[in-house]
């Protein structure tokens, strides 16, 4: 990764103020990310001014700024739609200027969008959530403090590239989902045999209301399975939707897989809807195609969506840096888990 220094027109030591983004913010966003990671930020929109600017108008990206007195941008955060519910938002594309580092800025970023965004600014928005990675603790304490709740471990989400060499951490790294809900959503959780002492467990610190069942019901006979693919080329990872499923969902994944295979994904991870009767059958299908647990996604599809992930190698399992001692007990059952399923597929 090419990791340029600080623009010169940018004057250390200014004060500056933690504000929501106005258009004019655009360009000096585009010469933040080029300054911290030069070309090779996954998320391109940040590259392009009036790319930043249409999606902040489409409401589908939010940015939070530090912007010093004299109008240069010192760092940023943003909420973001990704995921089917249009209600929920994801916390991320967080950086700091080299020259503007420790004083407070990210914390103060991070707290602006968890408090003033999305308590004042953002009224449709159900629930925030976010990937501290476990590369390092920072992030985790201070998503920790903002309330969000660790739901899952995702097994080598990133390469060391697409969270800064910077850092000195070789390897790809796993990330911690979190949720942080600000509007209660109650409905019936439908739960895998699989899984009934897991999603207890992650189930039991989140503040909200479920009607937990237990998924008895085959894999519908009327209903083709129809998995919504992306690829992220920048981090070789592959997420599925899973929002329907038949009797041909072996088949449709082994299809899925093998069109992946020339890709060379680390990573494909499946989100299956808890919502439906028949997910614990999808469960066992996937598991004895070697997928592991990864957690719970609150309101992913509004209903709750449920993680499950495939590794092509042996996550790094004992470099992982964890704050709680609850994410380390998600850890040790996502490890176990993965065991398991490998065993089964041996």
């Amino acid at each position: 990764m090419s990791v340029q220094q600080d623009p010169v027109e940018v004057e250390p030591g200014q004060s500056y103020e933690i504000d929501l983004f106005k258009p004019e913010d655009a360009p000096g966003i585009t010469r933040l990310f080029r300054s911290v990671y030069g070309e090779e930020y996954p998320a391109k929109h940040v590259y392009d001014p009036a790319s930043i600017r249409r999606l902040f108008e489409s409401g589908d990206n939010y940015p939070v700024v530090a912007r010093t007195v004299g109008g240069d941008i010192v760092g940023h955060t943003a909420l973001f739609r990704n995921a089917p519910n249009r209600c929920l938002y994801e916390s991320g594309a967080g950086l700091v200027l080299p020259s503007y580092r420790n004083r407070g800025i990210n914390s103060a970023l991070m707290r602006y969008a968890f408090e003033d965004a999305a308590l004042r600014d953002r009224a449709d928005m159900e629930a925030l959530w976010g990937e501290p990675v476990c590369s390092h603790l920072h992030m985790q304490k201070t998503t920790s403090r903002l309330g969000l709740v660790e739901m899952g471990l995702e097994a080598d989400l990133l390469p060391s590239e697409a969270y800064g060499r910077e850092r000195g951490t070789p390897g790809r790294t796993c990330a911690l989902p979190g949720f942080r809900i600000y509007r209660s959503n109650p409905h019936p959780v439908y739960v895998p045999k699989a899984y009934r002492v897991h999603l207890a467990f992650l189930y039991s610190a989140l503040d909200d209301c479920r009607r937990f069942l237990l998924s008895t019901e085959p894999l519908p006979r009327s209903c083709r399975t129809e998995p919504r693919t992306e690829f992220l080329e920048s981090t070789r990872v592959a997420r599925v939707d899973l929002a329907a499923a038949g009797e041909d969902l072996d088949e449709s994944m082994a299809a899925l897989e093998a069109k992946l295979s020339p890709k060379e994904p680390a990573v494909i991870q499946v989100r299956l809807s808890l919502g439906l009767p028949w997910v614990g059958r999808g469960v066992d299908v996937l598991r004895e195609r070697g997928y592991f647990l990864g957690g719970v996604l609150p309101g992913w599809f509004e209903d709750d969506g449920l993680l499950l992930q495939k590794t092509a190698g042996s996550p790094a399992w004992d470099s992982i840096r964890l704050y709680t001692d609850r994410a380390r007990a998600i850890r040790d059952m996502v490890r176990a888990d993965w065991v398991e399923t490998g065993r089964s597929t041996s």
